[in-house]
């Protein structure tokens, strides 16, 4: 199957509407984040934390709900998609190749442009999603593979350092076998492994610090390793891999990191002294990260550096809103309203869009200027709807109007979803259908036919009979035969007539019919007065048969 191919599927639909909805559904929970942490005192870092993980994990629930919600709409009631299949044209029909469906004046507002431009998007986003997250997996790999490398370096022999971790060790209760790593291979304390944790601390570093120094950064890596820092942050890496498209996840995920380090900060200075001596550590630790996804660095990411010693130094004071966020956020608020209008209207729409388990009625079947007209009724949560059905002359839907309103290509998706499944008809279900008066005829004809063909056999035997062995009981015989051949001829004479009578009287109706459905097909418009005619019209023929 080409590329092309694989995007026209509906899957690949559902997954894009997904991740468009997440962008919104993200950024209400990142400022519901930001509006909790601005209530929450900055020295609870553990609660901002935790605060932190919990709307991570909803953002997380509430796009696999959206994703379900999606499916639900593009899939209802577990069935796929038919595929029109395509026909020879037979002579003078007008095909569906040059058909151009009527202009639905619903999807003409600007929001709606919108909608329907990112409807043809979601296919290639998901394309886009999938080829970047492969790489993101790539580049996590590729940092497994690194730091796996690092986990084999021989360290170079500091007993006075080793002494002061195993005795930090034991003071935390990490409950771990931690292993020191003092190499010329890095430029940074690190740490990473949950089962076997490794600390690994650059010789550079361990010669230009004092020893109570380096037993706060110490500290601070022990710290990540007892509070499992590192298999949190390697889940929460798996999960960016997934959403790395998404600067709101992005943005709550770097929140949590911050919060993660702020933690492991106040952790290291109840241990090992006060605040001012760890901002002073951290101040003389000025190296950058090279693998920050997989490890757990005590090294101040550019950004957060000035927010960290802030905190230690200045901890009542409270954080400065951004103007520019602020804007770009009241920007992408705009955009949000629009998504979240098409997020509610699907639910609305889907409860009004018919299914295979509702009962509908065909009020009426036509052919008219080349194409099929069909118009039906059904009930959905005790209202009344309607469908006026355009299709090919094979069957194949064309376009609809729902209750005299254009149908749109997702609801048409739907709609010939239902009619593929109502055409599977039991036996059964043929048997209990009630019959109008021209089927009642109709079928009697046929019966008719069938007892005068064997009357007819009957005669032409006892004819012969007779020219062998002529007899009064013959004769008599042949007479009765013949009279329930009369019998039989005059009650099909009665039914033609009857035919007949319909037929003409009938007339009148069915021309204004063929007229009215010729005139919707021919304008493509189909206005509240034609769609009251058409129903009177309609119901009248009913009746009538």
């Amino acid at each position: 199957m080409k590329i092309a191919g694989w995007l026209n599927t509906e899957i690949f639909k559902v997954i894009g509407w997904s991740i468009i909805h997440s962008i919104w559904q993200f950024l209400i929970l990142f400022a519901l984040l930001k509006v909790l942490l601005l209530l929450i005192n900055r020295k609870s870092s553990t609660l901002r934390y935790y605060t932190g993980l919990i709307i991570l994990g909803a953002a997380i629930i509430c796009s696999v709900f959206t994703f379900l919600h999606e499916y639900r709409l593009f899939f209802d009631n577990g069935t796929q998609i038919i595929t029109t299949a395509t026909y020879p044209a037979k002579s003078g029909s007008v095909t569906t190749a040059n058909f151009t469906p009527p202009v639905n004046i619903t999807e003409t507002a600007p929001g709606q442009v919108l909608l329907n431009l990112l409807n043809i998007a979601s296919p290639y986003l998901t394309f886009g999603w999938i080829m970047g997250m492969l790489l993101y997996l790539i580049r996590i790999v590729n940092g497994s593979f690194y730091l796996n490398h690092l986990r084999k370096l021989v360290s170079v022999p500091h007993p006075e350092v080793t002494n002061k971790m195993m005795e930090l060790n034991g003071k935390m209760r990490t409950g771990k076998s931690i292993k020191l790593i003092i190499t010329h291979a890095i430029h940074e304390p690190l740490t990473f492994g949950w089962l076997k944790p490794v600390v690994l601390l650059p010789c550079s570093y361990v010669a230009q610090v004092p020893i109570e120094q380096l037993e706060m950064i110490l500290a601070h890596e022990l710290a990540h390793i007892k509070r499992y820092d590192y298999a949190i942050n390697l889940i929460q890496t798996g999960f960016e891999a997934i959403y790395f498209y998404n600067p709101f996840f992005r943005a709550i995920s770097n929140i949590i990191r911050d919060e993660r380090e702020f933690c492991c900060d106040d952790m290291a200075a109840s241990y090992c002294g006060d605040d001012k001596a760890m901002a002073i550590a951290l101040t003389n630790l000025k190296v950058l990260t090279s693998y920050p996804h997989l490890a757990l660095a005590a090294t101040p990411v550019k950004n957060a550096f000035q927010q960290r010693i802030n905190r230690l130094i200045y901890p009542t004071s409270k954080p400065k809103l951004s103007v520019k966020s602020s804007f770009f956020s009241l920007m992408v608020i705009m955009l949000t309203l629009v998504l979240l209008t098409k997020f509610v209207y699907g639910d609305k729409e889907a409860s009004t869009l018919p299914s295979a388990a509702d009962s509908i009625k065909q009020l009426l079947t036509d052919n008219q200027a080349n194409f099929k007209e069909t118009l039906l009724t059904y009930t959905k949560a005790d209202k009344d709807h309607e469908i006026f059905l355009v299709s090919t002359i094979y069957g194949n839907p064309l376009y609809a109007y729902l209750d005299g309103i254009p149908a749109t290509k997702k609801q048409m998706r739907q709609i010939a979803r239902v009619m593929q499944q109502k055409r599977t008809v039991t036996m059964a279900e043929i048997a209990a259908a009630p019959k109008d008066s021209i089927e009642i005829r109709a079928n009697r004809h046929s019966k008719i036919y069938m007892e005068t063909d064997s009357l007819n056999k009957i005669i032409k035997q006892t004819k012969s009979a007779m020219a062998f062995h002529p007899s009064a009981d013959l004769e008599n015989k042949l007479k009765e035969l013949n009279h329930q051949v009369d019998i039989r001829n005059k009650e099909e004479v009665s039914l033609s007539m009857q035919d007949y009578r319909s037929e003409v009287k009938n007339i009148p109706t069915d021309v204004k019919l063929h007229v009215l459905l010729t005139k919707i097909i021919q304008n493509k418009e189909y206005t509240p007065e034609e769609r009251k005619e058409l129903n009177d019209l309609a119901r009248k023929k009913a009746d009538r048969d």
